[in-house]
């Protein structure tokens, strides 16, 4: 019958059924994880980083890079790198077009929540769980923000949900094969998901194979041609194993809004619900293997598998960001999960109808008034001091931080960037002035010059030197070898010979620190990727090699 309506009359129709699916429950935690999506906005230092690459690509000509001439992959996420593209050719300033886009990201997030719950939840009532924990959860809506590529790492879970309802759907394999683009990490999960779908369906995911092979092989025929290396410089940075620290991480992280205590009680729900079916033997076959256990199990699986890379290196410096993923992935998996057995009292339904809203909005209420165990005061306050717990700090830092929290002065200043963009004389373009650099906020303002980054993010040099770290993803110990590179380099820009071979002139003129003179061979390879001329075999030999810079130094210099 609808289908005889003219066609603005059936989208209106479409349009009210859809609006019809939330519950009034829903709709009001979307509105209140918009507004605390807008309250927790905040960046990284980090993510100037990210915008200083794009900044010399778009405007500046320079390429993919951060100093002018080096070739170094100093970014961590290459589709967030890519998607910035045309978000800043808009010429809105980073904080106007990221905030809008993390409103975006929250909705996206919330509506694939809520189309779970009605998808694996019984007919009637719904608590809407994991909706009521994800639309509050300080970590969860922190992280649509942030300048880094956590929004796609949080919206990847929901690409794995939906593959797992429509794995014959080929935009939802293409979404989940692009996953791996966004951080290296989550290739484990994919994997780990594309085997399920395999056993499950009894069918190969081709598209999902096809999307993440190609994809990623495209990328890293690109990295190869432009950057001569198989990973980021960052990768390099973090390559290290401290599962003490990973574990520090991991409680804390989960531990603010007892993430582990929600994770039993849907096992023991799901428990039941399982042992019910099987009483009143109505588990067939195809519900077995399509069945809504199923998909909350393999969200589950995939989850646990993300958790691999942030035990190993010791997570990261900020509570929650490299467990955004599996946080994300178990909260979509809450869906229906208490509905199933309790639906399945004898009327149930009556005192139901009152009790699951009220049972979901005190999660909500829970849940918006958790907050990490060290902070001082609520992060909504915007006044949390920030004690560390061995070395994890918070975002709450970051807001309060003149340099970086929002302001109405921020889209003049973008404005003012753009127009010194395009006075840019040869000497700014490029970057003859060397300075270090650390803080990255500031870095992104100095664009006029080439920086050694102290922390050895962009600094090729320094990811690959044997510091240990003092904190996730710090290492104190670089900041003595980045005050020697910046002489070094002083020196090379002033006598032209900056690129290939300025650290064996350096150290044959004994310009060059000791540890240099030392390292001098793996130094020179890191050299030559970093100066590539992008002749691709080329850069493929020096891709494959994996030289260190050994601090400290060995006794003796190698033998070439």
């Amino acid at each position: 019958m609808n289908d005889a309506l003219p066609v603005p009359a059936r989208l209106r129709a479409r349009l009210l059924e859809l609006l019809r699916v939330p519950t009034p429950l829903e709709w009001l935690l979307l509105f209140a994880g918009l507004a605390l999506t807008w309250r927790y906005f905040w960046f990284m230092d980090d993510a100037f980083v990210y915008f200083r690459y794009v900044d010399n690509c778009l405007f500046l000509g320079r390429g993919l890079v951060f100093n002018p001439g080096e070739y170094v992959e100093g970014y961590s996420s290459p589709l967030w790198t890519l998607m910035l593209m045309p978000v800043r050719a808009t010429r809105l300033d980073w904080y106007t077009s990221l905030r809008g886009l993390a409103l975006i990201f929250c909705a996206a997030f919330w509506a694939t929540s809520v189309w779970l719950n009605r998808e694996l939840g019984p007919r009637g009532p719904r608590v809407s769980l994991g909706t009521a924990i994800a639309m509050t959860h300080y970590g969860v809506l922190g992280y649509f923000s942030s300048g880094l590529e956590t929004p796609l790492v949080q919206l990847a879970a929901c690409a794995f949900a939906l593959v797992l309802m429509r794995p014959r759907r080929r935009v939802f394999q293409i979404l989940v094969g692009l996953t791996p683009l966004i951080r290296p990490e989550l290739t484990v999960p994919t994997a780990v998901l594309i085997v399920a779908l395999w056993i499950r369906d009894r069918r190969f995911p081709r598209w999902l194979v096809a999307s993440a092979a190609g994809f990623g092989g495209a990328w890293l025929v690109f990295r190869i041609y432009y950057y001569a290396d198989l990973f980021p410089n960052t990768y390099y940075l973090k390559d290290q194993t401290d599962l003490s620290q990973g574990y520090y991480y991991f409680v804390y992280s989960l531990g603010s809004h007892q993430l582990l205590p929600v994770l039993v009680a849907m096992l023991v729900c799901a428990s039941i619900e399982l042992w019910l079916r099987r009483r009143e033997r109505r588990l067939d076959r195809a519900d077995s293997a399509e069945g809504p256990r199923y998909v909350r199990a393999i969200l589950l699986i995939c989850a646990l598998s993300a958790m691999v890379y942030p035990l190993k290196v010791g997570g990261d410096m900020v509570y929650y960001r490299f467990l955004a993923f599996p946080v994300c992935a178990g909260l979509l998996a809450c869906a229906g999960v208490l509905e199933a057995p309790l639906l399945r009292i004898p009327r149930a339904n009556r005192w139901l109808r009152w009790a699951f809203p009220a049972l979901g909005l005190g999660a909500a209420t829970l849940s918006a008034l958790a907050y990490p165990s060290k902070l001082t005061r609520h992060p909504a306050t915007l006044e949390a001091k920030v004690p560390h717990f061995h070395g994890i700090a918070d975002s709450a830092w970051h807001r309060q931080i003149a340099d970086l929290r929002p302001s109405p002065e921020r889209s003049r200043y973008d404005s003012e960037r753009l127009s010194q963009y395009r006075k840019a004389t040869s000497e700014q373009l490029e970057g003859r002035r060397v300075d270090t650099g650390g803080w990255c906020v500031s870095d992104y303002r100095r664009w006029d010059r080439s920086l050694v980054h102290e922390w050895g993010l962009t600094e090729p040099v320094l990811a690959r030197a044997t510091v240990k770290s003092d904190r996730p993803g710090h290492k104190t110990g670089l900041k003595g070898l980045a005050r020697g590179l910046l002489l070094l380099r002083r020196k090379a820009t002033e006598n032209g010979s900056l690129g290939r071979g300025m650290y064996r002139r350096a150290v044959e003129e004994r310009y060059a620190p000791a540890w240099v003179a030392a390292n001098l061979e793996a130094i020179e390879v890191i050299e030559r990727k970093a100066f590539n001329r992008h002749a691709f075999f080329e850069n493929l030999g020096l891709a494959l090699k994996r030289p260190r810079v050994l601090i400290p130094p060995p006794k003796s210099r190698p033998s070439r």
